[in-house]
């Protein structure tokens, strides 16, 4: 708004300026042409006086005195030449530019000379007198200008606050009332639509508790039933699909939790998390499921770490250690779940070895998941992230809801979500570093 007020004074004043000076140069200009008419004009009348009253003089014969002569045009240099030759001069010697007029009388030849002195000091006070009204009437353009930009620009501060407020979450906001009609309509018309989008979020809001909720309780009665399938005296290759399964109700757990706290808008704040330790997490899981369909999980680990070695087919090498150093600024169930949907994609739709690249770039910790499928085709690369039209061609090419919900929570916390290589297919996860570990 300090730009705005800015802008309108220095636009207001440049007009009035323009103005002003377009009026005051011409009347200046013909002031001083008046002061130099009128200079011309008096001088002109002193001539013609003290020819009149000189010829007077002579014609009674009586004697011109310098004195007298000199009283009659003050200040003025006067020449006087009489028929028969006579001449008289009166008054001071004058220094500088002058002007003279003459006058002629039946016997006599009046000249006056004037000095130009004081015709100057009149136009330069003419010319001050019209520069001080230029002044006064920036000065008072300035002043109302100040007040109208301050008429002008408290309306669209409110209007920034309350837009400020809908994009918080505040969808109660009033109308405002500043007696501007435009910004007035704007304002009951951000009031009328933040009660709308409020409505229309506590729909969504009820409508995902709803959801989680019938969500919830037949997850719960499938988990109870696996777990009994696990504990019960089957054959081994039965309790692990258990267990497997299990673990997949207790993440389907976690995405509906996850998904409520985004509707609620109450989502856990980013904390430091250490990839290493997740990654582990996401290899004893998933590596198993790439085991049995005939694939490889490989983990690479980052040069000089605890455990450069790799993770392969969900059983850890020997003596590895979970990845330290590296520490990403994130929602650990976000993360977990974003990570997850890229397994799951590669171990559904790709092929060959599926690897997990880990480094820190710059100032992000970015997580590379790779394998060595067909890829991605490229006319399907920019609606790979797109909710409904990657779902509607999953089969297809490996992606769709997911991807989409997977960059949404890896957004919602500061990172990024992106396609890196077509084919073979590599997705990147990239989240803010973390300078010192968490132990």
């Amino acid at each position: 708004m300090v730009v705005m007020r800015r802008r309108l004074l220095v636009s207001t004043l440049a007009v009035v300026v323009v103005a002003v000076v377009a009026l005051a140069v011409p009347l200046a200009v013909l002031a001083a042409r008046q002061v130099h008419t009128d200079f011309a004009v008096r001088l002109q009348q002193q001539a013609d006086g003290v020819a009149v009253a000189v010829g007077e003089r002579l014609e009674d014969h009586e004697p011109i005195a310098p004195s007298r002569l000199a009283a009659l045009a003050p200040g003025r240099r006067v020449t006087v030449v009489a028929r028969g030759g006579l001449s008289y001069v009166a008054g001071p010697d004058l220094d500088g530019d002058t002007k003279q007029a003459t006058a002629a009388a039946e016997t006599v030849t009046v000249t006056v000379t004037a000095s130009t002195h004081d015709e100057d000091e009149r136009v330069s006070a003419v010319i001050a007198v019209v520069g001080m009204l230029v002044a006064i009437s920036a000065f008072v353009a300035v002043g109302m200008t100040l007040v109208q930009a301050n008429r002008l620009a408290a309306p669209m501060i409110a209007l920034a606050r309350q837009a400020r407020m809908l994009g918080e979450g505040h969808f109660d906001t009033e109308a405002g009332q500043f007696g501007l009609p435009e910004a007035d309509d704007v304002s009951r018309v951000l009031a009328g639509s933040g009660r709308r989008i409020g409505e229309l979020v506590d729909r969504q809001r009820q409508f995902a508790r709803d959801a989680a909720h019938q969500l919830r309780s037949p997850l719960t009665a499938i988990g109870l039933r696996l777990e009994e399938i696990a504990t019960a005296d089957v054959p081994e290759q039965v309790r692990d699909d258990a267990e497997s399964a299990l673990a997949q109700v207790d993440r389907l757990a976690t995405v509906v939790t996850v998904l409520l706290a985004r509707a609620r808008g109450d989502a856990s704040r980013p904390r430091p998390v250490q990839v290493g330790e997740l990654l582990d997490e996401l290899d004893r899981h998933w590596g198993p499921i790439a085991d049995r369909r005939g694939r490889a999980l490989v983990i690479m680990r980052p040069a000089g770490s605890a455990a450069a070695t790799t993770t392969t087919s969900g059983k850890p090498a020997s003596g590895s250690t979970a990845l330290v150093g590296l520490v990403g600024l994130a929602n650990r169930d976000h993360l977990g779940q974003a990570l997850a949907v890229l397994l799951e994609n590669a171990v559904r739709h790709g092929a060959g070895t599926i690897r997990i690249r880990t480094v820190q770039d710059g100032t992000d910790v970015r997580i590379e998941v790779g394998d060595e499928g067909a890829g991605i085709p490229e006319e399907r690369v920019p609606s790979l992230f797109i909710r409904g039209l990657g779902a509607a061609r999953q089969d297809a090419e490996g992606a769709g809801i997911g991807l989409f919900l997977a960059r949404a929570l890896v957004e919602a916390d500061g990172g990024r979500l992106e396609l890196t290589r077509r084919s073979p297919p590599v997705f990147a996860v990239s989240i803010p570093a973390v300078s010192a570990p968490v132990r």
